[in-house]
Formats: C-alpha cells, structure tokens, sequence
C-alpha cells in the first residue's frame, strides 16, 4: 500500500503532540513547534516525505529527523511503504556531494603542491632554508594590536581614564561615563522603552578582555594596565579632544584626594565586635546592639596631611578644625570573624562646598499617560531636580560638589505608595523584600509616603493598612506621611527639600568612598560605627553616590541564601514569608534537591515541604497544593507532572 501524496496533516499531527508535551515540561521547544506548524500550514505545496521540510521556515534538522522517526513507525504499523525521496530533493543531494568531492580534491591537490615544495628544499641540501617560499609557509601569523575606533566607547573610556585618573587609584563607573560622555558619539544610556539595552560602556568588558583595564575592589574601580596606558597615549597624541585641564595638569581631576594621602592604621582589638578610632584617652563602649562596633584607638599618621599628623581621632576631638578643602583620609577596620582587613577612603565637603539636589526614580509615573508629571510639576516648583534609575527607594537628596561635580548621599530617602499599590506589595511579599531594602541603606530618615488616593476596593484590607502604617512608625522607625493625593505628595517633597537645604548650610560632610565592602551589613555596619564616633551637628557621615548605587542594588552582592528565596518567590502562591520559612529549613537550594531526590522514591514528593514545615504558623505554613506545585519545579524526576497526577 502507498502512502497519500500529501502528508501534512500527519505531520500537523505529530507537531501537535510534541508541542503539547514541551508546553506541559515548560520547554522553550514549544515556541519551536508552534512557529513551524504555522509555517506548514501556510504551505501551499504538497509534502510527500519528511526531507521537503527543511525547505520551510522554523523547520530544522532536528524537527525533520523526529518527523522520518515518527513516519516509519507509523508506516511500520499501518503497512505501508515508506516514501522515496521526491527527485528535486535527490538532484540537490547529487549536487551538494558533487560540490564537496570538488571541495575534498582542491584540498588534496593544494596539500601535494605543498609537499612538493618541502622535499625540494630537503634535496637542496637546506641551502634554502632562508628562502622566501620557506619563509612565507613558516611565517606565525601575528596578531594587530587592538585600537579602538575614534569616538566609540572604548575610545572614550580609554581618554576618559588616562586625562582623569593619573595616579591610577581608579575612576568608578558613574565617574568613567561622565567624563567619557563628550568623547563618544553613542550613548551610555540604555533605552529600555525601545528595547536597547547596550551602551557605550558595554565596551568596557573588551578593553578588560584585552587586558587594556583592570578592575578590582566593592564597589568596582578600573583603571588602565601598563599596556593601556600605552594605547591611550597614543589615542591622546592623535586626539583634539582632551580637556586643556587634564593636558596641563597632571593631578587626577576626578579624585578628591589631597596630594599628601595620609593612612591610618587601626590595630586588631582582642574585643568581640568590629571597631573605629577614638581619642586615644577615652575608653568608653559603643551602646549599640551586640552587633555594632565597639570603640579601639588608633595611631597616629606617619605621613604628611591636612591634619598635620593628627589621626582621625584627633579630628573628632577638634570638631571645627577641618582643612579649608576637600581632603581624603584612609581608615582601616577590622573584623572578628574574618582576618582581612577593610580599608575606607574619606572626603570632607566643608559647609558651602556643595549644592542639594533631588533625585526622581524614573520608574515613579503618575499614569500611563502622563509618565512625566511629577518631574514636570517639581521643577515647575522650582526644586533642583534629575531623573534616573535608583537602586532603592522612590526619591531621594544628594549632595553635589560644586568644584569637583561628584555626588554623595545624604540621610533622606522616601518611598511613595498608594493604598491599593501598598495593598498590592502586602499580598505579594513585595512589602517586606522593600522595607527591608530600605532599612539596608542605613539612612537616618527614611519617609514612607501613603496616598489616600485608590483605584479598587480595599476595604476589606484596612486592618492589614493599619497594622503596616503603625509597624513601620513604632518598629522600622520610618517617618509615615498619609497625603490625600499626588498634588499634596509633591507639596511634601518640595516642603522637604527646602528643609534639607536649610539643614546643610552649616555642615559638613565625610563622604566614605570603601573599596572592599563584601557585604551590604558591612556596608550598613560602616556607616553606623563611623557615625558613632565622628557624626554631630555640625558633620554629617554618608557615601559617595557611586558606591550607594553600586552596593545597594538589587542584585549587587547577593548572597545563597537570598537567591535561594528569590528562586523561591518565583512561583506563584510563595511569598517572602513562605519563602524564607522554606530557606531556614533547607538553607540551600542543593540541600532541598537532594531531599526530593530521596524522598521520589517513596512516592513523598508532593507533601515533603508540607511536612517539613508543618510546625509554622500563618502565612509561613506552606498547604498541600502549593507543596506538590513545588515538588513538580524542583524535583527533577516530578518536573513537568501535572499536580492533579
């Protein structure tokens, strides 16, 4: 018996099936199969056997091997015989090994030239060793320096680190982009509403592959190798567009250093916590929590300084004899539970020296029409304003340096909510993941901003407002401000940042710069040890902006354990309580695969976490349907099982 001329419909069929059974494993193989059986079925020719698809669009070797599998069998089964290939199929398969016996014999005739050529020489007795013909088959090939092309992104990191940072203590990425801006003609800004996401900057990551830049500490610091130096030297000499500055003036025009970089050396304590200098006299205890840093001495400078040989302890007993300019001390700190130690840079902004501005979220949209309003209407209001991508938080103030330019934080952050978007993050996990982020940047005043304003009903929340409103005033010790609407919000902010203004006429500020900060606790602890012995009225400790974005970013040193709860909260129905109740148990993800795998074969998959966390309460208890949706993700022998199986 033959088989109908036109097979599409059995392999419509067999696609059907195999696309089914991808989509049930979650396979991106089901995208595959559902763009080339619309490609089938948009073909207006005949398909007498499986070989003729290859000619179709999204269909590959791989599709048409499976479909000659499933046709033999079922020729195999129904009786009939198996189709033979249709003759243009064959007249293309005579020409394809025509072309690579033509192919096989260029080959084989140019390696008996070759060969040819070599024993001639032998014969000479090696008096052509030297010869030109030798010497073009021995010849290494030899690879040409990379020289990035004028005005593109490497070109301009490149100029960009040689013009700015001569003593080669490195430039940060905000830094690198602001001085490398002018030189390039892309952008290093991507566009995610059009779907670009590469920068200039992304350039960065082939200068580092050809060791043109180096790049160490947290947060991250490039500078130029020996070798790139080199070729930034020439790209100068061949450059119009350095700054006259940086041609004349060797000092780095980036930095905030004194000439006379001064170092202090805080020894090892036999005490428990992590610790910062004080006056060499006093011995008092640091009041914070078993966790906070208690208070050590310090040497004294053995080099040159604003300071003039007084430690930084010194500068915390004579509190209004700062230097006249903006100056950078090293300090050291140590920890307890590991040996390395943590070396942090620090500026001093005298009061005067820098100018406030506010920071927008540029996530932070009024509609999806007016995505623009609230910067519209604040600097209508006539506040110093900038929109970018922040970290964390919605909105925040930043101290800019009216000489240098450069950035540092300052202890304000808000984050502005309305109800039912507050109700929305409650349910979700997503409250807690926030407040616990924004309790990470260890500023003093945080200001959590609730809008009354609604677009469903949430009166059946209003417990669960309350409860939130009252723990984030008595517990996070957040400021909480209910505002009717966004007209009374943008009233708030510009109250605030006029009263932020007004606080730092008359301070100064220590701008911690670190480069070894492996944590963000550390980076909270830091802060919280440096405040305590060196923060007052009239000085203010914070960061430089560059390090907060880098450090406190979402993904920025996460930890197992925390992307064991984001793998976690993934799944539909897994909170953070959920999530974190389920990472206590198992700590890790291998520990959680590895007690499926012993549990399949008793058939205990689908009630393990039931059982494992049936002594929780509340929303940290995990039911019976969630347990087995779990078990059919991380489980490999239940992956892709239906839970109702």
């Amino acid at each position: 018996m033959d088989l109908p001329k036109d097979l599409r419909h059995l392999f419509l069929e067999w696609m059907q099936a195999e696309h089914l059974r991808h989509c049930q494993n979650n396979s991106r193989m089901a995208h595959t199969y559902t763009n080339a059986m619309k490609s089938l079925r948009q073909c207006s020719t005949m398909v007498e056997h499986p070989q003729q698809l290859i000619s179709l669009k999204y269909i590959g070797e791989k599709i048409v091997a499976l479909m000659e599998k499933k046709l033999s069998e079922y020729c195999e089964d129904m009786g009939y015989e198996y189709p033979q290939l249709p003759e243009s199929i064959l007249e293309k398969q005579r020409e394809k090994e025509q072309k690579e016996r033509e192919k096989a014999e260029k080959a084989a005739k140019k390696k008996r030239k070759v060969n040819e050529a070599g024993s001639d020489d032998t014969d000479c007795g090696g008096s052509h060793d030297d010869g030109v013909g030798n010497d073009k088959r021995r010849r290494k090939k030899t690879t040409k320096r990379y020289i990035p092309a004028m005005n593109s992104g490497g070109y301009a990191i490149m100029l960009a680190l040689y013009y700015h940072d001569k003593r080669g203590t490195g430039l940060t990425k905000n830094d690198i982009i602001k001085f490398a801006s002018p030189l390039c003609s892309s952008s290093f800004t991507p566009s995610p509403n059009v779907g670009n996401f590469y920068t200039a900057f992304s350039s960065m990551k082939t200068l580092i592959n050809r060791e043109y830049v180096s790049v160490e500490g947290s947060p991250k610091h490039y500078y130029l190798t020996d070798e790139g130096k080199e070729v930034a030297e020439s790209l100068s000499r061949i450059s119009d567009a350095a700054p006259i500055s940086s041609r004349t003036n060797d000092q780095d025009s980036s930095s905030f250093l004194d000439p006379n970089e001064s170092n202090i050396s805080l020894p090892r304590s036999s005490a428990i916590n992590r610790s910062f200098s004080e006056p060499t006299n006093s011995n008092r205890i640091n009041p914070l929590t078993s966790s906070s840093p208690q208070v050590h001495k310090t040497q004294k400078i053995t080099t040159s300084s604003p300071f003039h040989g007084n430690s930084l302890s010194d500068l915390s007993r004579n509190r209004r004899g700062l230097p006249d300019s903006t100056t950078t001390t090293t300090t050291q700190q140590h920890r307890n539970d590991t040996p390395t130690k943590c070396k942090s840079a620090y500026q001093l902004w005298k009061k005067g020296s820098y100018k406030i501005k506010f920071i927008l979220d540029n996530r932070e949209v009024f509609s999806k029409t007016e995505r623009d309003y609230f910067a519209r209407r604040l600097r209508g209001l006539g506040i110093n304003l900038e929109v970018r991508a922040l970290p964390v938080g919605d909105g925040m103030w930043v101290a800019v340096n009216k000489r240098t330019k450069q950035e540092s934080t300052l202890d304000f952050i808000f984050e502005r909510k309305r109800l039912d978007d507050l109700v929305g993050s409650i349910t979700d996990g997503r409250y807690r993941e926030q407040k616990q982020r924004l309790e990470k940047t260890g500023m003093k005043r945080v200001f959590y901003i609730v809008e009354e304003a609604v677009a469903s009903d949430i009166s059946k929340f209003a417990d669960a407002i309350k409860t939130t409103i009252s723990m984030n005033t008595t517990y996070s010790g957040f400021h909480t401000k209910i505002t009717k609407n966004a007209e009374e919000t943008l009233k708030l902010i510009v109250d605030l940042t006029n009263r932020i203004t007004r606080i730092h006429r008359n301070k100064t500020l220590l701008v911690l710069e670190p480069r070894d900060i492996n944590t963000q606790g550390e980076y909270q602890k830091l802060l919280d040890a440096v405040r305590m012995d060196y923060g007052d009225e009239e000085k203010e400790v914070v960061y430089s902006y560059s390090s907060f974005t880098e450090i406190m970013g979402k993904s920025a040193m996460t930890n197992v354990k925390e992307m064991f709860v984001r793998l976690l909260m993934c799944t539909k129905g897994v909170g953070l309580d959920k999530a974190s109740a389920i990472q206590q148990h198992f700590k890790i993800p291998r520990n959680l695969i590895e007690s499926f795998q012993r549990a399949h074969p008793m058939e205990r998959c689908p009630i393990l976490i039931k059982e494992a966390l049936r002594d929780e309460i509340g929303p940290r208890k995990v039911g019976k349907a969630l347990s087995e949706k779990l078990a059919t993700i991380w489980c490999s022998q239940c992956v892709g099982k239906s839970i109702q199986e």
